[in-house]
């Protein structure tokens, strides 16, 4: 699963026909949902745990906003920003596919549980 997405991130006009953010991660979400949500399952929750971020935005706006946190996510990137996230995006992925390893999946989910946990008992 790393491999494909490392590539995508890495040359992604081999891929896609821009190298934007937009259309590499749609590439990676339509890649997701083609199979069934499988390479991408606990993705989100890895990043809100990392984050320790209360958030139901989707995992690209998500990742967007912990790049450049004072971005309006209404506005298109620029090219440069582009750049700096699909590399962000490739790297994410990677550092994800690492985690997620022999029961990885099992670990991510506890540690977001624990999270929600410990945030309903703050807010309480």
């Amino acid at each position: 699963m790393s491999a494909i997405f490392q590539a995508i991130c890495k040359q992604p006009r081999m891929y896609v026909q821009d190298a934007s953010y937009a259309a590499v991660s749609a590439f990676i979400y339509g890649y997701d949902l083609a199979l069934d949500g499988g390479p991408l399952v606990g993705f989100w929750e890895w990043l809100i745990v990392r984050e320790m971020e209360e958030t139901n935005l989707p995992w690209w706006l998500l990742l967007r906003r912990q790049v450049h946190e004072d971005t309006d996510l209404s506005t298109v990137p620029t090219v440069e920003q582009d750049r700096e996230l699909v590399a962000a995006l490739g790297a994410a992925l990677k550092s994800y596919g690492d985690a997620r390893g022999a029961h990885g999946l099992d670990r991510i989910y506890y540690e977001y549980h624990c999270w929600r946990h410990a945030l309903q008992e703050s807010s309480a």
